[in-house]
């Protein structure tokens, strides 16, 4: 039998919602002196209709790795259309594609609340 798969399967990857989220929570610690950081946790669960959970957690190591969950993103393959749960905003928020994705997370990330929940943490480290 023949490969039945096409010559085009396999190549290029695409950049997965988690993978952006990575690279944020990479860019965190340094603009805390590594104070407060940033985690991503991925969970496939059948309980979600084989959907991705994606978990972003502020966490602070001083205070025995206290984590905040700051937001959790779910989806299905293709990632597209994704829901983000931005519990720091309390709000449940549709997205369509990848550039509405970055454009909400820049939102929610530069929140005043965000802000407020990263200065509190700090808090509690110099305190500790």
């Amino acid at each position: 039998m023949s490969d039945l798969w096409g010559s085009d399967i396999g190549g290029e990857a695409t950049i997965t919602p988690a993978a952006i989220l990575r690279e944020q929570a990479s860019l965190l610690g340094p603009k805390t002196n590594h104070d407060v950081i940033g985690e991503v946790t991925v969970v496939a669960d059948e309980a979600y209709n084989n959907r991705l959970k994606v978990y972003f957690y502020l966490v602070v190591p001083a205070l025995n790795n206290y984590r905040y969950l700051l937001l959790s993103i779910l989806h299905g393959v293709p990632e597209y259309p994704l829901i983000i749960n931005a519990q720091v905003l309390e709000e449940q928020i549709h997205v369509p594609d990848q550039a509405t994705f970055i454009e909400r997370l820049k939102f929610i990330l530069s929140s005043q609340k965000t802000k407020l929940v990263v200065s509190s943490l700090l808090g509690h480290v110099r305190d500790s």
